[in-house]
């Protein structure tokens, strides 16, 4: 599991026309890369928006990595 990102900012703003407010979390990855998140599930803090969003980064990485070096003629997957 990564460590616990940085959270330089969130707030609940509300966008346009869209009836209810989002959570905007603003935090930090490894290489000093600012990341804005939006969510509109107002029952997740903001640090457990930012470690989800790291650590599903991390198992899109590991699918890129499979597709480009494994010889895979089908892929099942479950939803």
């Amino acid at each position: 599991m990564l460590p616990l990102s940085p959270i330089t900012r969130h707030a609940v703003v509300k966008i346009g026309k869209i009836k209810h407010p989002v959570q905007l979390v603003e935090t930090v990855d490894n290489k000093g890369n600012e990341i804005r998140i939006i969510c509109n599930n107002a029952k997740v803090n903001a640090q457990e928006i930012s470690d989800l969003y790291r650590n599903r980064w991390q198992i899109e990485l590991f699918f890129k990595w499979v597709k480009q070096h494994l010889v895979i003629k089908k892929m099942y997957e479950t939803s």
